[in-house]
């Protein structure tokens, strides 16, 4: 037990070194309930945001952003989307 703690930590360690080299990572760390793990495998996953037109349909691809139901200019339901990419949903 103590081996597998002192691994996990360890592994923590690299993780957060490795990191500073993607800005991404912080920026996905600043969404609520993403932490350094998250981060990294939401990026790791997605591997070029750039491909996506804007923030919007990279948060709705990620599985954490609101889908709008709107007419005329009225917001009637916000809600998580059903429809994104299943390994970022854990």
């Amino acid at each position: 037990m103590d081996q597998l703690f002192n691994s996990k930590e360890k592994l923590k360690k690299i993780i957060k070194i490795q990191s500073k080299r993607y800005s991404e990572i912080k920026k996905f760390m600043k969404v609520p309930g993403i932490g350094l793990i998250h981060g990294a495998t939401i990026s790791a996953i997605i591997e070029t945001p750039h491909r996506f037109a804007n923030k919007k349909k990279l948060w709705m691809y990620a599985g954490i952003g609101l889908m709008e139901r709107s007419s005329g200019g009225t917001i009637y339901s916000r809600k998580l989307t059903r429809e994104y990419n299943r390994p970022l949903k854990m």
